[in-house]
């Protein structure tokens, strides 16, 4: 169904976005000094407050394409007018007294309240979806990352490493016990397409050898071989069956 697509498109634009948010908000600093230079240190604190808004952004996409695509475009233009409204107006109230950090409040807001929106239209037209299936696995397993990083936040390399296998061990076994449908359906997909990858990425082989990962013809018998088998083989036939001769064509003389 449509809203199980939209379910299953949620958790997933969650799962990959969580643990960028997470690593933002923990790791502002360190970030900042690798990206920008020590002398932008100072970014860490808005970088901070921003951090929410790469999940919420995901949220904003996926709503939008299901409302343009179920409802009345006119919609998202009358919603995007007034966010739009509403990011000015706060920008003009936060930035003369807190400046960057200002600005940056005024972006989480916006974002909130358009996400906010957006969703309310998108579940309302799919007619619901499964909070606890769609939450759970994401939400525990950025809040093991973020438990994981937050003593290695002055080494970048080490909280990166921890963070990642904290969040991966724990979503599984988050969406093991509440969505285990889900888990298989994401392993099946994943074995489903890695061989495709290791053929792709292995190239074809040497000039009238197979190509990577296909299985080379070898017939059982002479019989088996193209150029022995019967004119009715060749023409794609079945034996048994009769086909009309050509105009021209002598008895016995394979199809052309």
């Amino acid at each position: 169904t449509v809203g199980g697509v939209f379910q299953r498109s949620l958790k997933l634009s969650l799962s990959l976005l969580v643990p960028c948010a997470v690593a933002f908000a923990v790791l502002a600093s360190p970030l900042c000094r690798m990206f920008f230079g020590a002398e932008l240190e100072a970014a860490a604190d808005p970088l901070r407050i921003l951090a929410p808004v790469v999940v919420l952004f995901g949220l904003v996409v996926l709503s939008t394409s299901l409302i343009v695509s179920r409802r009345n475009p006119m919609t998202i233009v009358v919603t995007v007018g007034a966010i739009a409204l509403l990011n000015v107006a706060l920008n003009l109230a936060l930035i003369p007294s807190y400046e960057e950090t200002g600005a940056a409040t005024a972006m989480l807001i916006s974002e909130v309240v358009f996400a906010c929106v957006l969703l309310t239209i998108a579940i309302r037209t799919v007619g619901g979806i499964d909070w606890r299936q769609t939450l759970a696995a994401p939400v525990t397993g950025g809040a093991a990352m973020a438990a994981a990083m937050a003593p290695l936040h002055d080494l970048l390399a080490a909280a990166v490493a921890a963070g990642s296998v904290a969040y991966l061990g724990v979503y599984v076994f988050v969406e093991r016990l509440v969505s285990p449908g889900d888990l298989d359906f994401a392993v099946r997909m994943l074995r489903g397409r890695l061989p495709r990858w290791i053929g792709r990425s292995a190239g074809p082989g040497p000039r009238g050898a197979p190509a990577a990962g296909a299985t080379p013809h070898r017939p059982d018998s002479p019989g088996d071989s193209r150029d022995d088998a019967a004119p009715e083989e060749r023409a794609g036939i079945a034996p048994g069956e009769h086909r009309v001769r050509l105009r021209g064509e002598r008895e016995g003389e394979p199809p052309r």
